[in-house]
């Protein structure tokens, strides 16, 4: 992907709570809108906060996709 692609492509950014608790429900939420996010919404491209347990979450969540 050229640069200039990667700049028009669409965006998302997670960003949330300092303290979570990572339950079963609350992963399987997250990994249901980012499959939403990437294959119905086109999201390239991902962008994280940098000092929350949910912003860390999300983070480990689309590196597995």
């Amino acid at each position: 992907m050229s640069r200039k692609e990667k700049d028009m492509s669409k965006k998302c950014c997670f960003i949330g709570h300092r303290n979570v608790k990572a339950t079963t429900e609350l992963i399987k939420r997250i990994d249901m809108y980012i499959r939403m996010l990437i294959e119905q919404k086109g999201v390239r491209v991902f962008l994280f906060g940098s000092r929350s347990q949910f912003d860390d979450l999300c983070h480990e969540r689309v590196r597995l996709k």
